[in-house]
């Protein structure tokens, strides 16, 4: 896949749990290697994290503000079919003040940007 290849990018904080969803283009509905990288905002705190993919439990790693997730292996077969897919991410254990934030990241060679507006 091209390290230019367009993904969009939605995410909404609530409840202290920021999820993101990512569409691009996936080979068999698979994500791909990763990691999935997450720069948050300066002005966000993070504490006891809890992070999903899929809604599975994944290892990740902080460093600051930056969250890097792994994905699972990608299984073995060969398959052909590459369209759009969703990749669903859930970090739980964030909290930010009131305002409207630019998230970026990576998933693969894939950069993402999103508009995150935070109300209470």
């Amino acid at each position: 896949m091209s390290a230019i290849a367009a993904v969009l990018a939605t995410a909404s904080l609530a409840g202290g749990t920021l999820s993101l969803k990512l569409h691009y283009q996936m080979v068999c509905g698979q994500p791909g290697r990763g990691p999935v990288v997450v720069h948050l905002p300066t002005a966000f705190r993070l504490s006891k994290l809890h992070v999903r993919v899929r809604g599975e439990a994944r290892p990740f790693t902080v460093a600051g503000t930056t969250v890097t997730i792994g994905l699972r292996k990608p299984p073995e077969v060969t398959c052909m079919s590459i369209a759009e897919g969703a990749l669903p991410v859930t970090v739980t254990g964030i909290r930010a003040p009131k305002g409207t934030y630019a998230l970026r990241g990576a998933v693969n060679t894939h950069a993402f940007a999103a508009t995150l507006r935070v109300r209470y």
